[in-house]
């Protein structure tokens, strides 16, 4: 940050002081016209956009010509290859997408980013394309997102998997979304366990509603069994859900998933014992002879070796 002042002419003292808290924003908002040069500069383009971002983090309002200003230019910074410059793009995308009036401006360069042989590339562009698009403007991608839930690359798959999930919660499209069912079956057998415990949560998202549905996915999950304490720890939460709010389950399931939380208890993982342990202890109608395995279960964690399993 000192380098960058000092860059532009402003006198740094080294007194521990933030130097960018003397930024002013409407020099900002003009030192974006660089973006527009013939021979794009990653390093001074990547300097503008850091201030930018440290005003519209610190508080500061920009106005919606000002936001949509700057999103015109950022349309050139696409025909940059830095890494560097790229990740600060779509940030910058992602902070004033809500404030700018032409976000339409933005999503030609995002589609192309999605189709691009980066993978870090592609997994960032459907992050930002999911949180910056209306409704309307889903069905044009619906392709590239449904193709990249199975992707075997788990960057990508994780990233259409939470930008499936972002759409459901910001009630974007949900008809489309509901859709992909399959697809994010599909990514539930991926090889890769963070890609199997976001595709657990967007099924779940998607069939919360349903009841026999979700009893369906939790005896589905727990038959093939979590690959990760992530997707343990998720598949928990849902069946302490179950067993506390569903009063129409039948007595045997009841007793089966009661049984899985047990079973859990002498899980591998600290993380998930302690889990299935709170669950159970949070189910009112758990007997109490479970309850005092899942008090021994604890008392064994007393004595780890781990300060934070203690």
């Amino acid at each position: 940050a000192r380098s960058v002042l000092r860059s532009l002419g402003t006198k740094v003292e080294d007194d521990g002081i933030n130097p960018l808290v003397v930024l002013d924003k409407a020099r900002v908002v003009q030192q974006v016209r660089v973006f527009n040069e013939t021979r794009l500069r990653p390093d001074r383009c990547l300097q503008v956009l850091t201030q930018l971002m440290f005003l519209v983090n610190r508080g500061e309002r920009l106005t919606s010509s000002e936001a949509t200003e700057v999103f015109f230019a950022a349309t050139k910074l696409f025909s940059c290859d830095d890494a560097a410059l790229r990740r600060m793009t779509y940030l910058a995308i992602k902070a004033l997408a809500h404030t700018a009036e032409e976000v339409i401006i933005v999503v030609n360069c995002l589609t192309k980013d999605i189709t691009s042989t980066v993978d870090t590339r592609r997994a960032n562009a459907l992050r930002v394309l999911c949180k910056i698009m209306d409704a309307t403007m889903v069905a044009q991608v619906e392709r590239y997102l449904r193709q990249a839930l199975v992707d075997r690359t788990p960057n990508v798959a994780s990233a259409a998997l939470l930008s499936a999930e972002t759409l459901l919660r910001a009630g974007k499209a949900e008809a489309v979304v509901r859709r992909w069912v399959s697809e994010a079956t599909q990514a539930l057998n991926h090889p890769h366990p963070v890609v199997q415990y976001h595709a657990l949560s967007l099924l779940y998202t998607m069939r919360h509603r349903d009841r026999q549905a979700v009893s369906k996915l939790v005896q589905d999950v727990a038959r093939q069994g979590a690959r990760s304490p992530m997707s343990a720890m998720l598949l928990l939460r849902y069946i302490g859900e179950i067993l506390e709010t569903d009063t129409l389950l039948d007595d045997g399931l009841r007793q089966q998933y009661v049984g899985f939380l047990e079973s859990m208890l002498r899980h591998r993982s600290e993380l998930v014992v302690v889990e299935a342990a709170r669950v159970l202890l949070a189910v009112s109608t758990v007997e109490e002879s479970t309850l005092q395995t899942a008090a021994n279960a604890l008392q064994m964690l007393l004595i780890s070796p781990k300060p934070v399993v203690r």
